[in-house]
């Protein structure tokens, strides 16, 4: 039976850090940290000072969902506050960033923002400049107060920097910070008031998890009931349950049911 973290069910290969050994793959990364010490108990992905609380873990799409925070560089009228000002690391250990699932944005008048990764490769960047708030409208992310781009695949750690054109002097009225985030596509709306004070809070951020340790070929050996496939994202490989089936494939006959069938004259039923 999966366990629960306050809201957060725990499905095989990951388990929670109070079980036992043989209750999630022998990894790190599939063990979930509960902090019992609030009400209701949160998960951690990994340790509780990581400090990415888990929002949900998908068997079938392969997925993990965090929340994350946002970086941001803020000036006053003395110029570069350092006080406001964030430039967080996510370090994410095995399992990559979502390509495919997740935007890089980043927020501003006449400023340069990036995410770099751990080896200090620039993996995307956006530049943006407007003079007046009448320069950008709601809605609109498409350069002009507000910047999306895509992240690269096999994207594990980055952090979020920023470069400021005359430190916010011209635009410090109505946008005094620049704020960056890599957040699931659809989670955030610009709006013009996130200029002066973002309104956008614990992004959530997608994963593409799988497992490893063996080949796809391996893994599959002696089974009906589920397949493998290498993961496009990352190195691993991960299972899913055989056309037909259904259920948890990493777990020992976790796979049931079958589909079959009926056909009486021109009319078709399925049983499952």
């Amino acid at each position: 039976m999966p366990k629960f973290v306050g809201h957060l069910v725990i499905p095989y290969p990951f388990g929670s850090s109070d079980s036992s050994s043989d209750c999630h793959f022998d990894h790190p990364s599939f063990i979930v940290y509960c902090d019992n010490s609030t009400e209701p108990p949160v998960p951690y992905m990994g340790r509780r000072s990581s400090y990415l609380q888990i929002r949900d873990i998908s068997i079938e799409g392969h997925e993990m969902r965090l929340t994350v925070w946002i970086g941001q560089e803020c000036c006053n009228t003395s110029g570069y506050d350092r006080s406001s000002s964030d430039y967080p690391w996510i370090i994410l250990s095995e399992f990559p960033l979502s390509s495919t699932k997740n935007k890089f944005t980043a927020i501003g008048c006449n400023t340069l923002a990036a995410f770099r990764d751990r080896r200090g490769k620039t993996l995307s960047g956006v530049c943006f400049l407007c003079s007046s708030v009448l320069d950008v409208s709601n809605g609109s992310c498409t350069g002009i107060g507000c910047c999306e781009t895509s992240i690269p695949r096999n994207t594990f750690n980055y952090k979020i920097l920023f470069w400021s054109f005359s430190n916010h002097s011209k635009v410090l009225g109505f946008n005094p910070c620049s704020y960056g985030f890599v957040a699931e596509i659809g989670s955030y709306n610009f709006s013009t008031g996130d200029l002066k004070q973002l309104n956008f809070k614990d992004p959530p951020l997608v994963l593409d998890w799988a497992i490893g340790n063996q080949t796809c070929q391996e893994a599959k050996k002696n089974s009906t009931s589920y397949m493998c496939t290498n993961a496009e994202n990352g190195s691993r490989y991960k299972c899913s349950c055989s056309e037909g089936y259904r259920g948890n494939p990493y777990l020992k006959n976790g796979c049931h049911g079958t589909l079959i069938t009926l056909t009486f004259s021109n009319l078709s039923f399925v049983l499952i």
